[in-house]
């Protein structure tokens, strides 16, 4: 069986993302996001291991939105004590996909753990979620999005990727702390955010209504 491309699931991704707010983990998978679906809410390129733990803030902030995160599998390891807290808290608005290609820096990296022996599902069950899908095909992919964004409940799809990286992909057109400001202004927009949490990018005199 041939193993599906991240980007290929990506694209099921766009179609099927509507108003979530998607936070990126560090790598290609936010340049193939741009690419196939940009969109005001996503935040892109953020650093492991944080990408778990700013995801769980927005989810416990915002319960109005459903918060996605979109991570590589060295990535999620990276930050994966956080799996434990959220395991506990059981946010009801929260989905974590994990692009599992069993290599930190695709395509050329070291492999990560599930490579070996780790079994990033088990892992997530053992930490207290107990919605987690391993996915091998888009089929499966897109059936588990669906399930998993309708559901009120935390959810995990471990999605099994080839190493490979799309070729001329676009370029992100602004600068990590350009699409920071960028993304408050969208959460300010769509009434999520007060305006005073939007740092100097937005008068301070700006009336906000709940």
């Amino acid at each position: 069986m041939t193993m599906m491309t991240r980007l290929d699931a990506m694209k099921v991704f766009a179609r099927l993302r509507t108003d979530e707010i998607c936070v990126c983990g560090v790598g290609v998978n936010g340049r193939e996001l741009y690419s196939v679906g940009h969109h005001p809410l996503n935040l892109y390129n953020v650093n492991m291991p944080y990408p778990l733990a700013l995801s769980l803030g927005f989810a416990l902030a915002l319960p109005q939105r459903k918060t996605i995160l979109l991570d590589g599998d060295g990535s999620f390891l990276s930050g994966c004590s956080t799996l434990s807290v959220i395991g506990n808290v059981r946010p009801t608005n929260l989905v974590i996909v994990v692009w599992d290609n069993e290599s930190f820096v695709t395509p050329y990296g070291l492999p990560t753990p599930t490579a070996g022996f780790t079994d990033l599902e088990a892992v997530v069950k053992g930490m207290g979620i107990p919605k987690a899908k391993t996915v091998k095909t888009l089929d499966e992919f897109e059936g588990a999005l669906k399930e998993m964004l309708a559901a009120q409940e935390t959810g995990v799809i471990v999605a099994k990727v080839d190493k490979s990286i799309a070729t001329n992909l676009a370029a992100y057109p602004f600068g990590l702390t350009e699409n920071g400001i960028s993304f408050r202004r969208a959460l300010v927009d769509q009434g999520l955010v007060d305006p005073l949490h939007a740092g100097a990018s937005m008068p301070k005199t700006m009336e906000f209504k709940w």
